[in-house]
């Protein structure tokens, strides 16, 4: 979630603004994440009352509740959906937790010191950290929002570290700290410490790491310059990948390589001298590619939020922060590399 960046084109259409149960607000900096049975979770701020709210949609776009968050904060960068309904909202702008029950009332909020997406696992709510120079995860209750533990990685000195990320995959932490761009230090972990720990110096690139995800047979890293680094496992460097695109485009790749559940790879790229179209791909766990698009879009957008997969491709929630409104919609990228307003 650091070092956000600006991305590739995409159309870009206005939401209406949020009522709550008092009056009409006329939000900016919407933001859309995706729920269950279709429906949408949405925050934006109201700058003129200085206050944020938080607001739930039917899959008819019906506004089910909505509230008030007690901070004038930029919230809006993370939604946690919990099994009895209930939400934990983030707002990096003043690094504070908020949960909402499901009918919409706010249960508490917390602040903890991170800049990273948090994830439930095992009943339990973990934040990763970075404080005093050191990495770790702080185990938070989801049901009071009061710490329960703090795991410290131990020999991991932030003040070496050129680069790092954060990821969660199957009931544990992973973190790639790039070590003074001499080796990769990847390392497992959870809420009782550290599970294994392996130093690579195969997977050097002298290009920072933007993405930490996961593949059927291990992690990977992918490297500013489009260079993609798996393991295995246990850590151990298997092979490097580099993701290919038209000579006339250049790739997107902070933000926009996602995987599949069938374990594929999605990854844009775009034209600086055309920004009316942008090129979609889609390879294997391989590299091998499975399908090339050409999306055309009337607009230049930027940073894509969420997103989901459904039967008929992939659904972003993208927020283009300079418009003078600074709303957000959402749209449907089809397989034969056309779109769908979603409203």
């Amino acid at each position: 979630m650091k070092n956000l960046t600006l991305a590739f084109s995409l159309l870009v259409v206005l939401i209406t603004g949020c009522d709550d149960t008092e009056h009409a607000v006329n939000l900016s900096n919407q933001t859309t994440f995706f729920g269950g049975n279709n429906e949408t979770f949405h925050t934006g701020t109201d700058f003129n009352h200085n206050t944020s709210y938080f607001y739930k949609r039917d899959e008819h776009g019906n506004i089910l509740w909505s509230i008030k968050i007690p901070k004038s904060a930029e919230v809006g960068d993370q939604v946690i959906i919990l099994s009895d309904g209930s939400t934990i909202l983030y707002g990096l702008g003043d690094k504070t937790y908020y949960k909402v029950s499901a009918d919409g009332t706010l249960v508490w909020s917390s602040i903890y010191e991170s800049d990273h997406y948090a994830y439930i696992s095992n009943d339990h709510l973990w934040i990763p950290y970075e404080e005093n120079f050191a990495l770790g995860m702080y185990v938070v209750d989801p049901e009071t929002g009061n710490q329960l533990s703090k795991v410290v990685l131990p020999d991991l000195n932030k003040a070496e570290l050129s680069e790092y990320q954060f990821s969660y995959y199957d009931g544990a932490l992973f973190v790639a700290a790039y070590i003074g761009y001499s080796h990769v230090e990847l390392i497992k972990f959870d809420e009782d410490g550290q599970l294994w720990r392996e130093s690579n110096d195969e997977a050097i690139v002298d290009f920072d790491i933007t993405r930490l995800i996961h593949l059927e047979d291990g992690p990977a890293l992918l490297f500013y310059n489009s260079i993609l680094c798996k393991f295995n496992e246990s850590g151990v460097f298997t092979e490097r990948i580099m993701l290919e695109s038209d000579e006339d485009y250049e790739l997107t790749v902070p933000m926009h390589l996602i995987t599949n559940s069938d374990k594929s790879i999605e990854y844009f790229s775009y034209n600086p001298a055309d920004l009316t179209k942008f090129i979609w791909n889609s390879i294997d766990k391989d590299g091998n590619l499975l399908a090339s698009r050409v999306v055309e879009t009337p607009n230049q957008a930027t940073l894509v939020v969420d997103h989901i997969f459904n039967h008929g491709g992939i659904v972003l929630s993208v927020f283009k922060r300079d418009l003078p409104d600074k709303n957000e919609s959402h749209v449907l990228l089809k397989l034969d590399g056309t779109y769908e307003i979603l409203r």
